[in-house]
């Protein structure tokens, strides 16, 4: 995949986490608001991680219920009259969107988008270090009368069908659930694998911060001077010292240093033969296999990730060495490693488990 540099407009939750996974895939991303991270709506709101939530605002009946809205001055919808001839073209599109088929099918897309809304969060409030604002704990939905629940029977019927697991809630059962709520209610839905972020300001706040880079526990570097060089450009940024590990090195090449692949192939045609035919054990004379890069990079990479637990870590280190780690990571032989050569000052994102 080729990198871009990409601008995103807004720095709310939305734009952040746009940010921090296009990051994670190695673009180059600017976020550009013009007050810091979280400060809008994303300060503030309650929060809530919702991946039912797939109900459109556009449901068969809306239409008979907007002459109400617009009487009630209380009411979710006011529209000044002089302005209806240049909404109109939007409410016919919407009125058009409450068709069963079309609601059915608006439902589907929604529940395919938010059902991977913890398992998306997971590796973003990880690597910031704030996974204890994320909690998963289920909400209710209550209401104070049987018949306004009935009222809503489609919307729950359209979550149901589409894999929400909810348990229906009489009003003892409201009552042991929130033993704190005021008020009498005759039915409560509860809605399992549903939940909350703690603090929605701090979290896309720390977000940001990661983007900002800040927020890193470390940086680690090979000592050859490419590598070197570049992370010590990168600690003037993030404010780290650089711990440098010879085990980062490149692959020592031994008698091949310096030479072109032609010229090796004619000076040593047994031994590039012999790397040829296996990629992962053939060596240059007085140099490195590949086997023996993985084996070097892979117990530097697990010092570092034991070392720093709750991460996340910078790693600055070469083309070949880098390889090792994403055949790991991925799940690849060894074999494919010098096709996984990275680019120049390409950014990889890579798990690694400490143990």
């Amino acid at each position: 995949m080729p990198i871009r540099n990409i601008t995103v407009i807004g720095a709310g939750i939305v734009g952040i986490a746009t940010a921090s996974y296009l990051r994670r895939d190695g673009h180059a991303v600017t976020v550009v608001d013009p007050l810091p991270p979280g400060e809008y709506c994303s300060f503030g709101n309650a929060g809530i991680l919702s991946p039912g939530s797939c109900v459109p605002i556009a449901m068969p009946g809306v239409l008979f219920q907007v002459p109400g809205y617009l009487l009630d001055p209380l009411g979710p919808l006011s529209l000044r009259w002089s302005y209806l001839p240049r909404a109109l073209p939007w409410l016919l599109r919407f009125a058009a969107a409450a068709d069963r088929k079309r609601v059915e099918t608006i439902a589907d897309g929604l529940r395919a988008l938010l059902v991977q809304t913890f398992d998306a969060y997971a590796p973003l409030v990880k690597n910031a270090g704030v996974e204890d604002l994320i909690h998963n704990s289920g909400y209710v939905v209550v209401y104070s009368t049987r018949r306004a629940w009935q009222g809503d029977a489609l919307a729950w019927k359209l979550r149901r069908d589409r894999g929400v697991v909810i348990d229906e809630l009489d009003a003892a059962g409201i009552r042991q659930r929130l033993p704190g709520l005021h008020g009498n209610y005759e039915v409560g839905l509860f809605l399992h694998d549903h939940g909350w972020c703690a603090n929605p300001g701090r979290l896309t706040q720390a977000l940001a911060a990661q983007l900002n880079g800040t927020g890193f526990a470390a940086l680690y570097a090979s000592d050859l001077q490419r590598a070197r060089v570049t992370a010590e450009i990168i600690a003037r940024r993030v404010g780290l010292p650089v711990t440098l590990d010879v085990r980062l090195r490149e692959i020592s090449q031994g008698q091949w240093e310096g030479m072109l692949g032609d010229n090796v192939s004619e000076q040593y045609p047994g031994e590039w033969a012999a790397r040829v035919a296996d990629p992962v054990h053939g060596r240059a004379p007085g140099g490195e296999s590949v086997g023996e890069v993985a084996a070097r990079v892979w117990a530097a990479a697990g010092d570092i990730a034991r070392a720093h637990p709750a991460g996340p870590v910078l790693v600055v280190s070469h083309g070949l060495a880098l390889a090792t780690l994403l055949c790991r990571a991925r799940g690849l032989p060894l074999t494919e490693a010098r096709l996984l050569i990275p680019d120049n000052a390409r950014v990889e994102v890579i798990d690694w488990p400490a143990r």
